[in-house]
């Protein structure tokens, strides 16, 4: 009987899968699978600099989704990470074509908590991975975010109440990442009554050391800001210009005229070089602020240009004067020095 070499390498092939798929499955439903996946996942996170990560258990089907409950990370050096769950929703096979698609991220109640350089602990790695798998997050969704900012143990700052929608594509072969902001929201407390975002978007990328932000539009309470600009050489370099905008008669505040301009950011982290260009309904103010962190010191040069003359006797508290017309001009200059920077204080020259 002459055997038919063809069929039987198909069928053989055909039972293999089968019983291949059959034992992932029943390995899934076994929690083995699940098990193996939790403890790759704690090493690869270690190996980054976090010694301590606690994951209470992970459910769901490998094939399409995955839910990790009660996640907590600790590098012991300032950097604190929880999330009461994280939800991941895919499809697995989708890898063979080197395009991973997660069609939904869900982080419930995240809070993160940075102690001053806590992420220096994080370590990088140097090699790149062998997959050159690209990770395509098409919604991302953030729930009742907070993050937490420490000095020396005491609270500095806090974000709470925040909520994201965005899209994101990951390659850590080629060390990129990109966000679309679609919506977001938060509080922060400080300073005075606090600031509250209202709603924000925008398109974010990392590539090569250099964070780039583009046409980030941020509304808060009372005010609209526009971002442009990256932040280079791993994050030590600036250059933004900032759109803003605040209406007049804002609850509160009545007496506040209107304000728009634009604010160029430059420079290095330590010697930033910041040039307002505001327009007020009655002034406007133009010039030159240099800070220099180390010592810490700003010293300032601006104008005040395109004043009534009754606000300058406004000023003074003088009697208005019918006699004076035209514009008036301010020139000011001024040095700010102290210990610390949160503790700047403001020196005539």
């Amino acid at each position: 009987m002459k055997i038919n070499t063809k069929k039987v390498l198909i069928y053989g092939g055909l039972i293999i899968f089968i019983l291949t798929l059959a034992a992932m499955f029943f390995l899934n439903k076994s929690g083995f699978i699940q098990e193996k996946l939790k403890s790759f996942a704690v090493k690869e996170v270690q190996k980054a600099g976090i010694p301590i990560v606690l994951v209470e258990k992970i459910e769901g089907n490998i094939f399409s989704n995955i839910e990790l409950i009660n996640i907590r990370l600790d590098n012991k050096k300032g950097f604190k990470f929880s999330a009461d769950k994280i939800s991941l929703y895919y499809f697995l096979p989708s890898m063979i074509s080197g395009n991973l698609v997660i069609n939904s991220t869900v982080i419930e109640n995240p809070d993160l908590i940075l102690e001053s350089g806590g992420a220096a602990g994080l370590v990088k790695k140097e090699h790149k991975p062998a997959a050159k798998t690209t990770f395509a997050f098409t919604n991302i969704q953030i729930k009742e975010g907070k993050v937490t900012i420490l000095k020396n143990g005491k609270v500095q700052n806090n974000i709470s109440g925040i909520f994201l929608r965005a899209r994101a594509s990951f390659s850590p072969f080629k060390n990129t990442v990109s966000i679309s902001i679609q919506s977001a929201s938060a509080f922060i407390p400080e300073p005075g009554p606090g600031i509250k975002l209202a709603s924000a978007k925008g398109d974010i990328k990392y590539e090569a050391g250099s964070l780039k932000f583009s046409k980030m539009i941020l509304e808060l309470a009372d005010s609209k800001l526009k971002i442009d600009g990256t932040l280079k050489n791993n994050f030590k370099t600036l250059n933004f210009k900032i759109d803003f905008s605040r209406p007049s008669g804002l609850p509160g505040v009545p007496w506040l005229p209107s304000t728009s301009g634009i604010i160029m950011v430059t420079g290095p982290l330590n010697n930033l070089e910041i040039n307002p260009h505001i327009k007020f309904e009655t002034a406007r103010l133009d010039g030159t602020i240099l800070i220099d962190s180390l010592v810490p010191r700003a010293i300032f040069h601006l104008w005040v240009s395109e004043l009534e003359p009754y606000i300058i006797t406004n000023l003074l508290k003088q009697q208005k004067q019918a006699s004076l017309t035209g514009k008036a001009e301010i020139e000011c200059k001024g040095e700010v020095e102290a210990k610390s920077l949160p503790q700047l204080k403001l020196n005539a020259f």
